[in-house]
């Protein structure tokens, strides 16, 4: 059994600790059309930093590897914004970590990417609903509840 595997802690126990609950993954569903505009350029900037740095571009063959990493990390990321963390998306984030694990890619990489990927998404959220900051619906409070559930959801 793999270290991933070997924990007591349940997936909804970690949802619960962080806060990602019914509020935030609402707040997350409402973020989804935005997000969904926004990940593939966000995905395209992280992965030509993959290819200009040499520590993670050891671990694409081709062009072609790194298209096919970058349609499943967009279809990830469409699980993410539907807030739906059930057994296929623990599945899905389990078999992620074991392949990162087997080709040893460092926490350093992949913690990275998550960065880079979560300043492009924040910021086409803030520039989305910016001006609608003066409308009663949308107020700091609840810019705020929006960013915050993204960041759960990217950790």
């Amino acid at each position: 059994m793999s270290a991933l595997r070997e924990t007591s802690v349940s997936l909804d126990d970690r949802l619960v600790f962080i806060g990602l609950d019914t509020a935030a993954r609402k707040k997350l569903r409402e973020l989804k059309p935005t997000l969904s505009r926004h990940i593939g350029p966000a995905l395209s900037v992280f992965y030509d930093k993959v290819r200009a740095t040499p520590a993670t571009a050891k671990f694409f063959a081709s062009d072609s590897h790194i298209a096919g990493a970058q349609s499943r990390q967009e279809s990830h990321w469409t699980g993410i914004a539907e807030a739906d963390y059930g057994p296929s998306y623990e599945k899905a984030v389990l078999t992620i970590g074991q392949v990162h694990a087997r080709i040893g890619l460092e926490p350093t990489w992949y913690i990275g990417g998550y960065a880079l990927i979560a300043e492009h998404l924040i910021h086409a959220v803030v520039k989305e609903q910016w001006p609608s900051l003066l409308s009663r619906s949308n107020t700091p409070e609840s810019m705020g509840a929006s960013l915050a559930s993204l960041i759960k959801a990217i950790m």
